[in-house]
């Protein structure tokens, strides 16, 4: 059987702009639109009747906008939000405060169908996600920057994370994109990923470790399967070695 349709509250003040996403996502055969909230005092009624399992948020609306609507919602009842706005500045925001994706005005069809499939991905990890864990501050995504663009990083797919000042550099392959937060901060929003502090600047993906090469004073290196190679320092180094126990 096939699963069901995404059910899915568009926000937005413009009612033209709310129409041309609704048809879109019609058109995509995967989503539901239950409701339309045309500011942002009316979302946050919504979001708390109809319980959305997504909403297609807009960030610039007079009175309440899309980031003040979010700071009304407690957390526990805060779905998905996938941020529709004409500047991508707003990304790095809607990161801070949890935002699933991000779309830019005029909405490519291509990216929107990206948005829906993670969407969708969200909803089946949260149907079999054990009741009994605290995933609050959890994520299986992370929204970072390649060059000009913001790029939606699964955290599975990070080889090891470094620390850049008031940034971390997310390693993906040959791939780094940035991110404004610290590391201590981000190890706990790392999903079930089972990364290991291995130095005071750098966290690793332990499923991609593919040696320990030790120095001679405890400390050493480790070779990743992307080929890199990553200090670690003698502190950590029975933490990772715990890891292959």
């Amino acid at each position: 059987m096939s699963p069901s349709p995404l059910r899915a509250l568009i926000v937005d003040d413009e009612e033209i702009a709310r129409g041309y996403l609704r048809s879109l996502l019609q058109e995509t055969g995967e989503v539901e639109v239950i409701g339309e909230s045309p500011n942002g005092l009316r979302a946050v009624e919504d979001i708390q009747q109809l319980a959305p399992e997504v909403v297609f948020l807009d960030v610039q609306m007079p009175g309440l906008d899309g980031f003040a609507a979010l700071q009304r919602l407690p957390r526990s009842s805060m779905p998905p939000i996938i941020l529709v706005t004409a500047y991508d500045h707003f990304a790095m925001k809607g990161f801070e405060v949890g935002a699933l994706d991000y779309l830019l005005k005029p909405i490519d069809e291509q990216r929107l169908a990206e948005a829906v499939r993670r969407a969708k991905e969200h909803r089946k990890s949260e149907t079999t996600t054990d009741p009994t864990k605290d995933s609050d501050s959890k994520s299986d995504w992370l929204l970072a920057r390649q060059g000009k663009e913001w790029i939606p990083v699964k955290t599975s797919e990070i080889d090891w994370i470094e620390s850049a000042g008031n940034y971390v550099q997310l390693h993906c392959s040959s791939n780094v994109s940035l991110l404004r937060d610290s590391l201590s901060h981000l190890s706990e929003r790392l999903g079930d990923v089972p990364f290991v502090r291995v130095h005071r600047t750098a966290l690793v993906n332990a499923l991609r470790i593919e040696a320990l090469i030790p120095g001679r004073h405890g400390d050493g290196i480790l070779r990743l399967r992307s080929g890199e190679m990553v200090a670690f320092s003698r502190r950590y180094r029975n933490q990772i070695e715990r890891v292959f126990r």
